[in-house]
């Protein structure tokens, strides 16, 4: 978690995304505004967020993974329901 809530802060400034309610099947509801994404300081996010011999785009793949993970639980808790 404190990994990647740094990630998060240092990320969350560029790229507009989060999950936003459910639909009507009680399925997560996510928005990117992908027209928001502030690339080039995204890029020097991930570059600065990014350990020695890593290319920085394994930083925004776990992010997402981490992302896609949270709806995962989000659908696995409303079925619960």
């Amino acid at each position: 978690p404190d990994e990647f809530d740094k990630t998060y802060q240092y990320i969350s400034p560029y790229y507009q995304g989060t999950y936003h309610k459910f639909d009507k099947l009680g399925h997560p509801v996510f928005i990117e505004r992908t027209g928001r994404i502030g690339v080039k300081g995204l890029v020097k996010a991930c570059k600065a967020l990014a350990p020695i011999g890593v290319h920085p785009r394994e930083v925004i793949n776990d992010y997402h993974v981490h992302f896609n993970e949270v709806g995962a639980r989000l659908v696995r808790y409303n079925d619960q329901t």
